[in-house]
């Protein structure tokens, strides 16, 4: 567990934002690599899926298409079916974050994760 046996840190899952989101990618892109069936969505936000809000049929925040197009694409084998990944992943309206915000959450809804 990455808060250890601290158990009023495992409430603060924040603190490991940055470093799950950096080993995230890594994973998704190193799989994708190695299997050309391999497709990958990263919308943006902190929500843990994207099932249980409307944005699976709305989200375009940093360039990714909706979740539900994604998908249609999938099913219909279409060609143009490929990895999304946002490029301005940060949060959106309702999204988990602390409160108040602490770092890497900004007051404006932007994640500022130090540079890799």
């Amino acid at each position: 567990m990455v808060q250890g046996d601290d158990v009023a840190r495992w409430l603060q899952w924040w603190l490991s934002t940055c470093d799950w989101h950096t080993q995230m990618r890594a994973i998704v892109q190193d799989t994708a690599a190695r299997a050309p069936n391999f497709r990958y969505y990263i919308g943006a936000g902190s929500r843990h899926t994207i099932w249980g809000s409307d944005k699976i049929y709305t989200e375009t925040k940093g360039g990714v298409i909706p979740f539900v197009e994604w998908v249609e694409q999938m099913r219909m084998d279409d060609p143009a079916w490929s990895n999304q990944e946002c490029t301005d992943c940060s949060l959106d309206p309702g999204d988990p974050a602390p409160s108040p915000p602490v770092p890497p959450f900004n007051a404006d809804g932007t994640v500022s994760c130090p540079a890799s």
